[in-house]
């Protein structure tokens, strides 16, 4: 048995280019962190720069 692997994960895809680092990344509807949503209160709130679990990825996460 090798002592490493190389794996690769295929996923599909949502690239959302309204995501905007620093929304709300838990709001009421089916896609959050984006500006309609409004601005986070607190940090453990804000959408980060490279994406969040509840969210569609931003654009630079994708050609990153």
């Amino acid at each position: 048995m090798p002592d490493s692997y190389n794996i690769i994960q295929i996923t599909d895809w949502h690239i959302d280019f309204n995501y905007l680092e620093g929304t709300n990344k838990k709001c009421n509807y089916e896609i959050c962190c984006q500006k309609e949503w409004g601005m986070a209160e607190t940090p453990s709130e804000a959408a980060r720069k490279y994406g969040e679990l509840t969210c569609d990825i931003p654009y630079i996460t994708a050609v990153k």
